[in-house]
């Protein structure tokens, strides 16, 4: 008797014992299946959220492409030419609009009519302070005097750098202060002289295989300043 109520706790055990098991498998299906549903769509949300963000990225890139195309400049090429215009007509053009410069600056140059003096033999003019007087000899202007400042025509057949490197080696004039300048739309050179009449301020200027020498010897601040407006307003005639 006491051996079958045993043999009946046995098999009641065993059955709750595999009961429980059934049930842990259970349990343990439903979660594993319950948390890889809920990381499936969270994988899914993952994507379709990445892929919006890629899809953003995109758009934005392609406007940004097409705003840099719109604004972008390109380089010019043979193409751009006009028909019949080639680059060395257009370096043609160039040299001419060049060329047409330098007849505008003459065409600004002052008439006889604008300037205070003309010296007709010398092919120049000038305006000049009212308290300066010009004398007239040739082609030389002389301004009060002609030791005070003037303009004369140089005798000698060359270059103005030879002109003055014959100076400094056959005469005992000192040069010095050199400067490369303009006057009447023509290139000159301005230097100081001394030791050789006339010393003071020299602008020489080559004209017609001519050097013309405008000269101050005063080297005051206010006469260097009235002699400028000789220099500024000199004219050269055809």
């Amino acid at each position: 008797m006491n051996q079958t109520n045993k043999q009946n706790e046995l098999l009641e055990n065993s059955k709750i014992i595999w009961i429980l098991a059934i049930s842990i498998v259970a349990t343990a299906l439903i979660v594993g299946g319950a948390m890889y549903g809920w990381q499936r769509s969270n994988l899914k949300s993952t994507e379709k959220s990445i892929e919006r963000q890629i899809s953003l990225l995109q758009g934005q890139i392609e406007q940004l492409q097409q705003t840099m195309q719109d604004n972008q400049i390109l380089p010019s090429t043979d193409d751009d030419l006009q028909p019949g215009q080639d680059g060395d007509e257009q370096d043609a053009v160039t040299e001419e609009e060049d060329l047409n410069g330098d007849e505008t600056a003459d065409d600004q140059a002052a008439t006889e009519s604008d300037l205070d003096y003309v010296n007709r033999n010398g092919g120049y003019g000038f305006n000049h302070p009212d308290d300066w007087y010009i004398e007239t000899n040739g082609s030389s202007a002389y301004i009060n005097g002609g030791k005070f400042a003037g303009v004369g025509i140089v005798n000698y057949q060359g270059s103005i750098e030879d002109y003055l490197e014959f100076l400094e080696n056959n005469t005992q004039a000192m040069i010095s202060g050199k400067e490369n300048v303009q006057v009447a739309y023509t290139m000159a050179v301005k230097y100081m002289q001394s030791d050789r009449s006339p010393e003071g301020l020299h602008y020489l200027v080559l004209r017609d295989d001519k050097i013309i020498n405008l000269y101050l010897t005063s080297i005051t601040k206010e006469d260097m300043k009235k002699f400028e407006t000789i220099i500024d307003s000199f004219t050269f005639f055809k």
